[in-house]
């Protein structure tokens, strides 16, 4: 395994996690060494750099096979199969999100509804909602991270952010975390 031809320039497990993902071997995450031990058939057909919806498919090819030898739970699986595809650069670079070929965009923007605040009211914050984006678009665990002091408005913070459809990105783009917050008008 320290000798294998892994495609870039690279050779062995330890070379191709420090080139993919600019980390040790032993501190891959269970996606990452997934696509490692996938790149072993075709280094090149299936290289992360330069054909990353075949190295994608490769990693859930290996990921599967892992959960039906029992050696990974079916959760651990689903959450390595949805993992992003994140890769170095190059050896010089940090790991970064890969935006050309997964963007995110807005497809549809939230509702706007007229709030009713009670006389005297004082909002503390601006509210900020904490959400993951799945690669469908849809969000998912949508919870209010900061309070405006007024419930009403942190009600309509979360309803807007959950009503925000995002357009749908490629298999192998993961899940993204994003937040949030919520600028009101008083006119």
């Amino acid at each position: 395994m320290n000798r294998v031809d892994l495609g870039e320039g690279v050779h062995g497990m330890e070379d191709a996690a420090l080139r993919y993902f600019g980390k040790q071997a032993l501190d891959v995450s269970l996606d990452e060494a997934a696509l490692l031990a996938g790149l072993i058939r075709a280094p090149m057909y299936d290289s992360p750099i330069r054909h990353p919806e075949r190295a994608v498919e490769r990693r859930n090819q290996v990921i599967t096979e892992m959960q039906r030898l029992e050696f990974v739970s079916s959760g651990e699986a689903m959450s390595a199969s949805e993992a992003p595809l994140v890769i170095k650069k190059d050896a010089k670079t940090p790991a970064a999100y890969d935006f050309e070929r997964c963007p995110v965009k807005i497809i549809k923007n939230g509702t706007s509804a007229a709030l009713k605040i009670p006389p005297g009211s004082v909002i503390k914050n601006t509210p900020v909602v904490g959400f993951e984006v799945l690669e469908s678009g849809t969000i998912r665990n949508a919870v209010l991270s900061r309070s405006s002091g007024l419930a009403e408005i942190d009600q309509y913070a979360l309803e807007t952010t959950r009503s925000i459809r995002f357009a749908s990105r490629p298999s192998g783009c993961g899940v993204i975390a994003e937040s949030m917050s919520l600028t009101i008008d008083f006119r």
